[in-house]
């Protein structure tokens, strides 16, 4: 395995960990919301951000 495949596997698993960290965050965040509605209305540039993640 040269040195541009390790390079290539090393950013592979940096997307896949970094996608992971989003998503659980994602769905942390989703959890809060439904506790607390009235604040995240508030909270626009939040909902926005929700809003083009696609919820």
């Amino acid at each position: 395995m040269g040195v541009d495949d390790a390079l290539l596997a090393a950013s592979y698993i940096k997307a896949a960990v970094t996608y992971l960290s989003i998503t659980i965050h994602g769905l942390s965040l989703r959890r809060i919301r439904l506790n607390s509605l009235p604040a995240w209305k508030k909270n626009t540039a939040g909902k926005d951000w929700l809003l083009r993640r696609g919820r």
